[in-house]
């Protein structure tokens, strides 16, 4: 715990950052095509670890952000990359909302939710909304109409799958408030519309309060 848990975090940051390296290095020597990938996983997953690390343990947004920066480079034309390329969009998104890049991690988590057909990443979702809210409501205490339409926006964007993510939900508390979420979820599309005068967006407003 505490310091000594630091400690230990910052060592293996220092390791996976070597074993990274040394993966690297060795790729470019591989005899075929199939000894490359195994280094290519190896050094994808010790970037995997340095992320998870300076998100969860170092609670470093920045770094986090910095280590995933080439991933999809990392894991091109890896087998079965899905999965880890899934779990670095998570982290960007948790470590966007944390360094107040809202509009990012609402495109970064939008990406994510409709990557994974919606099933990684709709926890955050109610958490990046309820930002989203509170960012609202100091653009309009301020009378700034651009962040004003830019914020409505993003909610709109992501509204529709707080409805899905409760309709499917099998928390009694959670999918008892599917008729809520859907009235918020029409409403930002209204008021999104609204301010930015997009009819496509009064469209999708109108279908969803139907």
């Amino acid at each position: 715990q505490g310091e000594e848990r630091q400690r230990l975090a910052n060592e293996i940051q220092k390791l996976a950052e070597q074993v990274r390296k040394m993966a690297t290095d060795a790729m470019a020597s591989a005899k075929d095509d199939a000894e490359r990938a195994r280094h290519q996983l190896k050094a994808a997953g010790a970037t995997l670890t340095m992320a998870d690390l300076a998100a969860t343990e170092l609670q470093d947004p920045k770094r986090t952000l910095a280590v995933l920066a080439d991933f999809e480079k990392e894991v091109e034309g890896l087998p079965g990359a899905q999965d880890m390329l899934n779990r670095v969009l998570f982290l960007r998104v948790n470590s966007l909302m944390a360094s107040g890049q809202l509009e990012q991690a609402t495109k970064t988590l939008v990406g994510l939710l409709e990557k994974s057909g919606g099933q990684e990443g709709q926890e955050i979702v109610f958490s990046l909304l309820s930002r989203l809210n509170d960012e609202f409501d100091k653009a309009e205490a301020a009378g700034n109409e651009q962040a004003m339409r830019t914020i409505a926006q993003n909610r709109a964007r992501l509204s529709g799958f707080l409805v899905e993510w409760a309709r499917g939900n099998k928390n009694p508390d959670i999918a008892k408030r599917v008729y809520s979420y859907s009235v918020y979820d029409a409403e930002s599309k209204r008021l999104a519309g609204t301010l930015a005068k997009d009819k496509k967006l009064l469209g999708e407003a109108l279908a969803a309060f139907k």
